[in-house]
């Protein structure tokens, strides 16, 4: 039993010092403390205010891709013969494509121009920057009617590099479209031409009139997009929604708050323990005697 109450005064008694060591310092973990979030405060809010190039405000920087679908009849069409026209799966692929994506993205660095110079290193940033994991740019569809948008995370400093990229990106996936639907409307028109005329020396006129009407509709879209003189499918938005994240710099002033406190808790400790032994003879002794013999 007595020796249950001496463990547990012991207990209380370093409880006690370990309370008394955070009175003698808290002047230092306190003005220290302050100090560290007031610097870290004035780096992260003032500093990039009086030179912009220390601002590191990262956005999501959202852009609109509007379409001009191709008509119900002509999309059809070009599905029978395999040339299905998915604008969404080749935008998306166009921004994964990245043999493409490694030429563009060196006139256009919105993520920053500290990509390595050597080839191999620098394919693998880019591999690395533009694979589905990284989240740094998304496409998806808009509550907007034919609209797509293209979301990037990157630094508001590099928003012009990042309209740029986008706007080169949507120009070519709108050329590989139109391409490949300049490509497949002759072999359609051919094959609907045929149809027609086959269906024409055929004796089964009157059970095909509804095939007949839909060919010609069909033949009719052809050449009316053929006539076009704008061809494109997408068309960039200049306009762009961007939002900030300012959550990001206050929840490292925070970090840098405490990590400061407990850094400076640590350096009173230390400073407690020095002077503990420094005023202790046999503790200084045993502390001299081991330096040297580390000689």
């Amino acid at each position: 039993m007595s020796d249950y109450v001496q463990n547990e005064t012991e207990d209380e008694i370093s409880l006690i010092e370990l309370f008394a060591v955070l009175l003698k310092f808290r002047k230092l973990i306190v003005i220290g403390t302050a100090v560290v979030t007031f610097l870290a405060g004035t780096y992260l809010f003032v500093l990039p205010k009086i030179i912009p190039a220390l601002s590191k405000d990262k956005v999501t920087v959202t852009y609109n891709i509007r379409v001009k679908p191709l008509s119900s009849r002509l999309s059809g069409g070009l599905s029978t013969i395999g040339s299905d026209i998915n604008i969404h799966a080749s935008l998306v692929s166009s921004f994964k494509n990245l043999p493409v994506v490694s030429v563009k993205y060196k006139d256009y660095p919105f993520l920053g121009s500290d990509y390595p110079e050597n080839p191999d290193m620098y394919n693998m940033f880019i591999s690395r920057k533009f694979d589905d994991e990284s989240k740094l740019i998304s496409v998806k569809g808009s509550l907007i009617p034919n609209t797509y948008e293209v979301s990037i995370k990157l630094l508001r400093e590099n928003l012009d590099y990042a309209e740029s990229f986008v706007k080169e990106m949507v120009k070519l996936t709108d050329q590989s479209l139109t391409g490949r639907i300049a490509e497949a409307l002759p072999l359609l028109q051919a094959n609907t031409e045929e149809s027609i005329k086959r269906i024409d020396t055929s004796n089964a006129q009157i059970n095909d009139i509804s095939t007949i009407q839909y060919l010609h509709d069909l033949l009719f879209e052809i050449n009316k997009y053929q006539k076009q003189k704008d061809k494109s499918l997408l068309e960039f938005q200049t306009d762009k929604f961007v939002i900030g994240t300012a959550k990001g710099r206050v929840k490292k002033l925070i970090i840098s708050m405490f990590a400061s406190f407990f850094c400076f808790v640590f350096i009173a400790f230390v400073k407690a323990g020095i002077n503990s032994v420094m005023t202790n003879p046999s503790s200084k002794k045993i502390i001299v005697d081991a330096w040297e013999e580390g000689k």
